[in-house]
């Protein structure tokens, strides 16, 4: 049986360390498949601390000295060369092993995606867009292995034997998100907590209430990849993972929602089932969510509720800039001056920290127009 290992190398601070929630989902989609489980073993120790790249590597012998078929990394921007040099020394010990890299840094189908493949022979696969299903096919189908047309697996790309760029098809977003297999509830994390564990490490979260985003900001890899219908998982999975956080004592739960709030009754539920599990079993303590774009009193009224119960990090009021000419080229439309220092100052009187973001050297940004952004987010408090 063909061995495959999954990662999603990430910092550790001190003993807190990340749950490789992305690399879960994959886990336990793949699981899910009956088919799978008769070719594929994944193995269950989901790497998720950043080491030296030979440690890392070393890690995935087993005492059988079991080589893996596969090695699949979750690619961003803080781990783009440890991705690199982990899947180098991959390829130097078992050529034949397929490396595939998914996830935000991956991008779209391309000329970058190309650029990346070329620059970096070690990667045979990348896929694009949500991996979950994606993989699962590759791996079953081993497309561009066994002589397969490329269309037999969406949302892929790779180098042929001829060294020409190769794209699939795009694959569409799934609707019903809940055909995707929840990894906290399906045990795909047992492993890795009881090896945490061990070493005294304490795990923080990514939980994904949603996926997609209505706005098409030109910045943001989040809603320009997307820019369409909000996708929802159900409420009973959303609620019995709030509960494995809780019970498996996850102490900082960032939720990945795009606009936290912009579902204001699913949303205002799932944050008063976290203040009553929170007042239970003490767990989570904090929690950090993306609030809607544009903030209103409804995002007031769910930041106090999470703040009063101590779970708030710190309410959202972003502007990313507040010149005209620049919001127009970015395709943002920002909350009016006067509603943004009103918000402020609800936000104050309950003593709810807020903060905010601008981004530097956005189209059409001067150094003026950004310093005088600055001055009206500390004006309005």
């Amino acid at each position: 049986m063909s061995r495959v290992v999954l990662g999603q190398l990430g910092w550790a601070y001190d003993d807190e360390v990340w749950l490789p929630t992305a690399a879960g989902m994959l886990a336990a989609h793949c699981r899910a498949s009956d088919e799978f489980n008769a070719a594929y073993e994944i193995d269950p120790w989901l790497r998720y601390e950043r080491a030296e790249p030979e440690e890392v590597v070393d890690g995935m012998v087993r005492l059988d000295r079991d080589m893996p078929s596969v090695v699949a990394l979750s690619h961003y921007v803080w781990n783009e060369q440890i991705n690199f040099a982990v899947l180098r020394d991959v390829k130097k010990r078992w050529s034949n092993c397929l490396t595939v890299l998914g996830g935000p840094s991956v991008g779209d189908v391309g000329p970058l995606a190309e650029k990346l493949l070329r620059e970096h022979p070690e990667v045979d696969v990348l896929v694009h867009g949500e991996g979950e299903e994606t993989f699962r096919e590759l791996l079953l189908a081993r497309a561009i292995f066994e002589g397969f047309t490329i269309n037999a697996v969406p949302g892929i790309s790779f180098l042929t034997y001829e060294d020409k760029y190769a794209a699939s098809t795009q694959r569409p977003r799934r609707k019903n998100l809940d055909e995707f297999a929840s990894p906290f509830l399906t045990g795909v994390f047992d492993h890795v907590l009881a090896l945490a564990r061990a070493k005294g490490q304490h795990f923080s979260a990514v939980w994904e209430p949603d996926r997609g985003c209505p706005f098409d900001c030109a910045f943001c890899a989040w809603g320009s990849a997307t820019a369409s219908k909000v996708n929802t998982f159900g409420m009973d999975r959303l609620m019995g993972e709030l509960a494995w956080f809780a019970l498996h004592q996850i102490g900082f739960l960032y939720g990945a929602s795009a606009n936290f709030g912009l579902l204001y009754d699913r949303d205002y539920a799932l944050a008063e089932y976290m203040v009553a599990l929170k007042s239970r079993f003490g767990f989570p303590q904090r929690m950090m969510v993306n609030t809607s774009k544009n903030a209103t009193e409804r995002i007031f009224k769910l930041s106090k509720l999470l703040h009063d119960a101590g779970l708030s990090k710190g309410a959202t009021l972003s502007m990313q800039s507040w010149d005209e000419q620049t919001l127009v080229a970015i395709g943002r439309n920002n909350i009016k001056l006067s509603t943004y220092e009103k918000l402020q100052g609800l936000f104050r009187a309950e003593g709810i920290p807020t903060y905010g973001e601008l981004i530097l050297a956005l189209p059409s940004e001067t150094l003026e127009s950004f310093c005088d952004g600055i001055d009206k987010c500390i004006d309005g408090g």
